[in-house]
């Protein structure tokens, strides 16, 4: 029977041995790391530096292989095929990324088809389907208007595209990509998130990348691993990350002709635990109250106060945390835990 994750290790770890003046250290960078991944969807893969996130990417295609545990890839056995899950399976991005930066060296003032056409030869691509998928690759990444330009010219976010569409010529099934949003700019970021969501929702790719940029997680993943010292200490839906991580919830109130006495009788109330006043440049009172989660019943009581106190209220919602926090508040509290 075969297995409905196209990706799956099992207590996978890797250690390096490193040499500290006369000393001999051993660092584990993945440590018995387990994972399924389900075809089709983006997983990030989160950390601080030196958390193990390049180093479990290396391995899913065979530049590196574990000390101990297993790693099934597309089906193939990881541990015995090696680098040719390269060939069958997997595009690494930031592998293509390096052909690219060379082959801009020798031939990068040529059109950007034939640069693209070149490359997928060089990678052994299939003749029939580089003839025929170029201009809708680039159309994929949105630079078919660049199509007789040269690619030296490029600017970073349009060469991250133009790996994109190297890629797409070999129709693997998975992508893997190492910080592929770094030193890009926002918009640059953002156009290319939203590719890797075409690949995924519309072509049915298995996307896993690395990155340190919560909203690179936040805004593709459909699960996301968080790493440290190797080990995962947290794995699940960013959305329900940040369900499970709060226990309390943030009511942004803006009010028109705030009352003096306003901020006291919101911090009466039964249910607020907290009431912070913001600093507005519009003049508009603004406070963050901070509830219990899931106590809707003293949001229609903050209305009542308001409109007793003589005001108006411009706008009352509920703040959702970003994942950045969570990030944050997830590592925090693993230090606590390790003291």
């Amino acid at each position: 029977m075969l297995s409905k994750y196209i990706i799956e290790t099992y207590n996978l770890t890797k250690i390096f041995k490193l040499k500290k003046g006369r000393d001999i250290v051993w660092i584990k960078a993945n440590d018995n790391i387990t994972l399924k991944i389900e075809e089709g969807k983006v997983y990030g893969i989160a950390g601080p530096n030196g958390s193990g996130k390049t180093t479990l990417i290396k391995i899913l295609c065979g530049l590196l292989l574990p000390d101990r545990g297993s790693v099934i890839v597309d089906g193939y056995d990881v541990l015995k095929v090696k680098r040719n899950i390269n060939v069958t399976s997997v595009n690494a991005i930031f592998a293509i990324q390096d052909l690219i930066q060379e082959f801009i060296g020798y031939i990068g003032r040529l059109p950007t088809y034939k640069f693209l056409k070149y490359c997928a030869y060089y990678m052994g691509f299939d003749a029939q389907k580089v003839e025929t998928g170029i201009d809708e690759a680039l159309d994929m990444v949105s630079l078919s208007g660049w199509k007789d330009e040269w690619p030296v010219k490029f600017s970073t976010g349009m060469l991250r595209r133009l790996e994109l569409a190297l890629a797409l010529l070999s129709d693997k099934p998975i992508y893997l990509l190492d910080e592929p949003t770094t030193h890009l700019d926002p918009l640059s970021a953002k156009k290319f998130r939203n590719i890797l969501k075409i690949l995924a929702k519309e072509q049915g790719k298995t996307i896993l990348f690395t990155s340190h940029l919560m909203d690179d997680i936040e805004d593709v993943c459909d699960r996301v691993v968080f790493l440290k010292n190797g080990k995962i200490i947290f794995e699940g839906d960013p959305e329900y990350l940040k369900d499970i991580t709060y226990s309390k919830e943030v009511i942004r109130l803006e009010v028109i002709d705030e009352s003096s006495v306003l901020f006291d009788r919101l911090k009466s109330l039964d249910g607020v635990l907290e009431v912070k006043k913001l600093k507005s440049s519009n003049g508009l009172g603004i406070f963050n109250i901070i509830i219990e989660k899931d106590n809707a019943d003293v949001i229609p009581e903050i209305s009542k106060v308001v409109l007793k106190n003589g005001s108006s209220i411009f706008e009352i919602r509920k703040i959702r945390p970003n994942l950045n926090e969570v990030f944050i508040k997830i590592y925090e509290e693993s230090e606590q835990d390790e003291t």
